[in-house]
């Protein structure tokens, strides 16, 4: 891998032809990164292997995220031109993606996956460059040498803090084999080790890994005593892990609402207004109120409050790459089964979550799933009924191919 810093510096800028050249020589590479960081709070560690043939843009990386509790995230990355696999290794679930043309692989990689800085030096050595060297103070660098590795240092004191910056280069190839990068206790520091190649960079992903649309961004605090419950609750999870895209009817004691959902985007029909994102424009309808705003999806909320309106929860959790079920997963449940009943020919199983001051039952469709409605109700604190309110799904059509247009008004 090759790391082109600081061009402009002396002491180094003979190594950069080399590097190159380095970089030139090693196409194909199998390599162990392991980055130790504390600049953004506790102590976390990073592992990732990285196996590559960057002449064939095939690229296979495997990375175990740790915090102070252990591990956080266990995921295999297989990119393959613009294909992109991401193998959730804890959850034995998997997405297809297409990365967008016109960025670089790096850039892309950093927006999309949020990929380290440090191991996109193999990958992608000039958008490393930019992102970590290239804003480097080309003075006050020293030189040493320890075994076979070549050691550039910086440290600089300055408004009572110390700013430190260390490069270790391999002294029989120029390939990384350190970088950390320090400010008074905090640090971020990444150690490179080469392995042995033993095959081009190929992956599938394992038989029983299930295909999803969306890994969930949330985490369950529901307790599950049952395995029937459990079992209902997973194949509802499952079912919409599986949608792209809907269009569905939201009945509420706030009104009727007809909603267009796909990714971040979004079209809401209603009686009160109408409004649609296209992932980028927020456009408003109330009456003879038009507004029309560039924001991010987060930002929605703030723009419907105003005119008496809000995102209909359902749709918030899909718009955050979660699901219904887990929209209501941030609070803690016991789940229960509260019985059974049908609706129209449709049987629906019942599941009862009760929290200290909540308790929600959920109709859940046993044909294809689907939440068919909630019961939300608000206990005082001896369990007793303050407010109730309902809210019932109509699916219209799942995972249906929606032209750009829906997502836009005149």
């Amino acid at each position: 891998m090759f790391v082109s810093l600081l061009v402009q510096t002396a002491l180094i800028s003979s190594f950069l032809p080399k590097g190159i050249a380095a970089e030139e020589a090693h196409p194909i590479q199998h390599v162990s990164i392991t980055i130790h960081s504390n600049v953004d709070g506790p102590a976390t560690k990073t592992e990732a292997e990285l196996a590559m043939n960057r002449k064939a843009g095939r690229f296979l990386l495997k990375i175990s995220r740790y915090g102070p509790s252990g591990l956080v995230q266990a995921r295999t990355y297989f990119l393959n031109g613009q294909s992109l696999v991401i193998f959730d290794r804890v959850r034995d679930q998997y997405v297809l993606r297409k990365l967008p043309k016109g960025k670089s692989l790096g850039q892309s990689l950093i927006a999309n996956l949020k990929i380290e800085p440090s191991i996109l030096v193999a990958i992608d050595p000039p958008t490393a460059n930019a992102i970590l060297f290239s804003k480097l103070n080309p003075s006050g660098w020293s030189r040493s040498q320890s075994g076979g590795e070549i050691s550039y240092s910086r440290r600089v004191s300055t408004g009572g803090h110390v700013s430190t910056t260390t490069i270790g280069l391999s002294s029989a190839n120029l390939l990384p084999t350190s970088l950390s990068f320090g400010l008074d206790q905090r640090s971020d520091s990444s150690y490179y080790r080469y392995l042995d190649i033993a095959d081009d960079a190929h992956f599938t992903p394992p038989s029983n890994a299930r295909q999803v649309e969306r890994f969930s961004t949330k985490k369950s605090h529901v307790q599950v005593a049952s395995a029937p419950v459990r079992a209902i609750l997973k194949a509802c999870g499952h079912a919409y892990d599986q949608i792209r895209s809907l269009v569905y009817k939201v009945d509420s004691t706030d009104g009727s609402a007809k909603i267009y959902w796909h990714g971040v985007q979004a079209k809401v029909i209603s009686s009160k207004l109408t409004w649609a994102y296209d992932g980028t424009v927020l456009r408003i309808q109330a009456g003879s109120k038009h507004v029309k705003v560039a924001t991010d999806p987060e930002q929605i909320s703030q723009y419907l409050s105003p005119l008496g309106s809000r995102i209909e929860p359902s749709l918030q959790s899909l718009m955050e790459g979660n699901n219904m079920l887990q929209g209501i997963y941030t609070q803690s449940f016991t789940a229960r089964m509260a019985g059974a009943m049908s609706i129209g020919g449709v049987p629906y199983q019942i599941v009862e979550l009760k929290g200290t001051s909540l308790r929600i039952q959920i109709r859940i469709r046993q044909d294809n799933h689907l939440i068919g409605g909630f019961l939300t109700e608000n206990l005082d604190s001896k369990g007793g009924l303050i407010s109730s309110s309902q809210r019932t799904f109509t699916y219209l059509a799942v995972n249906p191919t929606l032209p750009v247009s829906t997502f836009k008004m005149q």
